[in-house]
């Protein structure tokens, strides 16, 4: 893979930790779950508990 510019190199690596990286990896600090889970387990429990 190559890239035409420094710039563009750097948007597409963010892109793939934004959308990839970030919802595959499972981290052991948030209990073996993805950021984007735990976002959602999150903002699900806080709904919950503030009804």
């Amino acid at each position: 893979m190559s890239f035409e510019s420094f710039e563009e190199a750097r948007n597409r690596i963010k892109d793939w930790i934004t959308n990839d990286y970030n919802n595959l990896y499972l981290y052991s600090k948030l209990g073996y779950l993805s950021s984007e889970e735990f976002k959602l387990k999150y903002l699900n429990d806080r709904g919950r508990n503030s009804a």
